[in-house]
């Protein structure tokens, strides 16, 4: 059952999260999460790593402080002015860009990719729009350009109820409301949505695309490693490539 959700709700969550995310330096697990990362991609120091919802910048400042070119991208400009802030603070150059995932102007420049622990994929209201971010990807990666993907794992929402969120098993879209407190003080509701996957489905979608999926992982965040994926698991890592 389609349920109610407001016209690009994650722009104004996070945009509010922006402004309580400006201290970046405890952010839990980003070291291990982008250790992962360069060991996974076996990628040059010098190499392009595209960051697909990058928000205030965590993993785009870590990846660039091991040396890679890095830009990040993001619906919210709350987020890359938050972004741009924190990679000034801490002394490294990265390009974060303020545009839609689904419309991104970039074609064949990077030779990673990363859309993790909330980023665009999975937050639009419907399927076409999100595998339209996954398109956009396959576009801006050079060939043999490698993607690891983040999806929130169905099999967990179908074993796992949630209070706060309304599952719906017909269509792996779960539904929750957040309240927002708006520049006159009142409060808001927004209505929020976010897609789940099995690996086979998401393996079949990156396919179809063009990929060629290499491996998937259960993990959590702050958790990322070579985990084999399990029902219970409530996330899953998708790693894929772009044939030569």
């Amino acid at each position: 059952m389609m349920k109610k959700v407001t016209p690009l709700w994650f722009q104004k969550l996070f945009d509010r999260l922006a402004k309580e995310h400006i201290d970046q330096s405890g952010a839990a697990g980003t070291i291990q999460e982008v250790d992962f990362i360069r060991r996974l991609f076996n990628l040059c120091n010098s190499e392009h790593i595209l960051d697909v919802g990058c928000g205030t910048g965590r993993h785009c400042v870590e990846l660039a402080k091991r040396g890679y070119c890095v830009t990040g991208l993001d619906y919210s400009r709350q987020m890359i002015n938050s972004a741009r802030r924190y990679a000034r603070q801490q002394n490294v150059s990265v390009r974060f860009v303020h545009q839609d995932a689904r419309r991104m102007s970039f074609d064949r420049e990077f030779d990673g990719a990363i859309s993790i622990c909330e980023g665009a994929f999975g937050l639009m209201i419907n399927d076409e729009d999100n595998i339209l971010i996954l398109k956009q990807i396959f576009k801006a990666l050079k060939p043999n350009g490698k993607l690891l993907l983040n999806v929130l794992h169905a099999a967990f929402a179908f074993r796992h109820p949630e209070q706060d969120v309304y599952f719906d098993p017909a269509t792996c879209y779960g539904y929750w409301t957040e309240e927002l407190t708006t520049k006159t003080g009142r409060l808001k509701k927004i209505y929020c949505c976010n897609r789940y996957y099995t690996f086979p489905e998401i393996k079949k979608i990156l396919e179809e695309i063009g990929f060629i999926v290499l491996r998937g992982y259960g993990c959590l965040a702050g958790q990322f490693r070579r985990k084999k994926i399990e029902l219970d698991d409530f996330e899953i890592l998708v790693y894929a490539v772009k044939p030569s």
